[in-house]
């Protein structure tokens, strides 16, 4: 070949991910939040996105597959896209988010996949962290109870110190 090293073909593009906010945090009660993906396309052509899915690592559960979502979205090369996510969180999400405590978490991964304009397939992950919180612990109040105990082994008016009275319920 003269004039040098032979051209590389154009390899189509490339996907990448981001989400406003990077990270989400759920408070004791709260149960959904708003999470925004950006989808890149980088390199010639466009990306058409075909799905998302939405998977969640939990420490002790480990990871959970979500349904894939069916996605007819076209990205050009050099530009994003944002698609809007609603992340919800129900009972049995917190109970193996928190695990025994009132605090605790899990990742929210996001797989998108697509096809670049030469019909390659293209796809992309991002994690996402996700702080939960848990109710504190509950308060017990008995009102109108009346224990009655057994006389004092000791002589009246004497101070016993250190003294525990347990209540089973």
């Amino acid at each position: 070949i003269l004039g040098g090293e032979p051209e590389e073909p154009d390899l189509g593009g490339t996907l990448s991910l981001s989400a406003t906010p990077s990270s989400l945090s759920f408070a004791a009660g709260q149960t959904a939040q708003n999470l925004q993906l950006r989808i890149s396309a980088a390199g010639a052509g466009s990306i058409d996105i075909t799905s998302i899915r939405e998977d969640r690592t939990y420490n002790l559960w480990g990871t959970e597959r979500g349904v894939t979502e069916s996605v007819d979205l076209s990205v050009p090369g050099g530009l994003s896209e944002t698609v809007d996510r609603m992340v919800t969180l129900d009972t049995l999400e917190r109970a193996k988010a928190l695990g025994a405590g009132t605090e605790g978490g899990f990742t929210l991964k996001y797989v998108v996949s697509g096809l670049d304009t030469y019909g390659n397939p293209v796809s992309n992950t991002l994690n996402v962290p996700v702080a939960v919180s848990g109710a504190p612990a509950s308060t017990l109040n008995v009102q109108g109870l009346s224990i009655q105990l057994p006389g004092s082994p000791y002589f009246r008016g004497e101070a016993v110190v250190g003294s525990t009275i347990t209540v089973q319920a």
